[in-house]
């Protein structure tokens, strides 16, 4: 048989209670903002190379890079030959606004995919002057500017990615973003 209580007893037993509940659910909220604190950062070193395992899906590559499908048209070693001299790295799009300058609606898709999960905001621009009705940019900013190409090259100069070639140019591009 249980004890029979005072209504003292049984308020000072509920009021301890409510603080150890208290302090429980204080402790795990801290723990989880100092947890996605440490662990979403996008200058941490220890998320610089995130890749996890690349798979052949179809007709698709497809990679996580921090907790996000990445999917691309060209396997690793079908681009290992194409020349890609960029300096820039994934923090140099993560939370800031990206243009693409692009007639190639298909490339134009793939790096506004797997790019735009990260940017501010993705849109297309004209680098230069253009007719159409769209911004124009330069390279003070961060834009992408594709061109069709029987060969295949990726270079940078300042903020302006150059993408030369074919789908499997602008895949080039985006393993080397992924992969520094």
């Amino acid at each position: 048989m249980r004890k029979i209580k005072s209504e003292a007893e049984i308020k000072q037993s509920s009021k301890k209670n409510k603080w150890i509940l208290g302090a429980l659910l204080l402790i795990l909220m801290v723990g989880s903002i100092a947890g996605f604190a440490f662990m979403s950062s996008p200058n941490d070193t220890s998320n610089q190379n995130n890749i996890e395992g690349i798979q052949n899906i179809g007709n698709q590559w497809v990679m996580n890079y921090n907790g996000q499908r990445l999917v691309f048209n060209s396997g690793p070693e079908d681009v290992k030959n194409i020349s890609v001299e960029v300096y820039s790295d994934f923090g140099s799009y993560y939370n800031k606004n990206l243009y693409i300058s692009s007639n190639y609606s298909f490339m134009t898709t793939e790096i506004a995919y797997n790019l735009g999960k990260f940017a501010s905001k993705v849109q297309n621009a004209c680098y230069g002057q253009c007719n159409e009705d769209l911004p124009e940019k330069t390279c003070t900013d961060n834009l992408i500017v594709i061109s069709y190409s029987n060969t295949s090259k990726v270079y940078q100069q300042d903020n302006c990615i150059f993408i030369e070639g074919d789908i499997k140019a602008t895949d080039a591009f985006l393993y080397n973003i992924f992969a520094q």
